[in-house]
């Protein structure tokens, strides 16, 4: 429980610019891993879910191609793996954006591909079930980037 307050305090608020005006300046770089994969609750019944690319040299960076995101959770005994949520698509590079993320002495700029607030039902809820297992499967520029994160 510390360490979801500690995280969640570092990763208070994410704010979007819109119409992000450095465009110009976000790398471009092709990515060879995913850098992050990060997920907090916001709210009662909802968490965000957003993602960082790299390239080789560990700078953030954009990229097109498709993705896919999974959300499980082992159920009680004899029932196996739950699906939570699953999402398919394609992305491009205008899809990323450069956000505020952290606060006070945390706050930074990310290059973030977001995939928004999923609210979920409560025969779900991570707090006093089991914990979520968040899976993603980038594909881009001939390469198969995967990121899984645990979620209490």
């Amino acid at each position: 429980m510390k360490f979801l307050i500690s995280f969640l305090s570092l990763i208070l608020v994410l704010v979007f610019l819109g119409g992000c005006s450095g465009t110009a300046s976000i790398n471009d770089n092709p990515p060879d891993y995913i850098k992050d994969l990060v997920i907090y609750r916001e709210g009662y019944d909802a968490v965000v879910i957003y993602f960082v690319l790299a390239d080789e040299n560990g700078q953030e960076t954009t990229a097109d191609g498709s993705l896919n995101l999974k959300i499980t959770l082992k159920g009680f005994p004899g029932e196996g793996q739950i699906l939570v949520k699953e999402f398919s698509g394609n992305f491009k590079k205008e899809d990323f954006a450069l956000a505020k993320v952290g606060s006070g002495a945390y706050e930074r700029e990310r290059i973030i591909y977001n995939f928004g607030r999923f609210k979920y039902s409560h025969r779900y809820d991570p707090s006093w079930q089991f914990p979520w297992t968040v899976s993603l499967t980038v594909k881009t520029g001939g390469k198969i980037l995967r990121a899984e994160e645990k979620f209490f």
